[in-house]
């Protein structure tokens, strides 16, 4: 879905519209499609965005990601 609306967009569409469209792929990685989005980002997307609107996307992926050390607090510290 994201990678065709980034298809059909284009790399002449505004940074906003990028934006709006790479958001809902971070919502698809917190509903837990996480390899799926990704992977697109890695092989797809590159085609059809800016690269510093993929390291936007990278950014909010981290962000919406938990400290594995939340999840799991018997993991040692390194």
């Amino acid at each position: 879905m994201v990678t065709a609306t980034l298809a059909a967009m284009g790399k002449g569409s505004s940074e906003d519209l990028h934006r709006a469209a790479l958001n809902v792929a971070v919502e698809l990685v917190e509903l837990g499609l996480v390899l799926p989005a990704l992977e697109a980002a890695a092989h797809r997307w590159s085609r059809h965005i800016d690269p510093s609107l993929l390291r936007y996307f990278a950014g909010e992926v981290l962000e919406v990601t938990p400290n594995p050390k939340l999840l799991n607090p018997e993991i040692p510290n390194p």
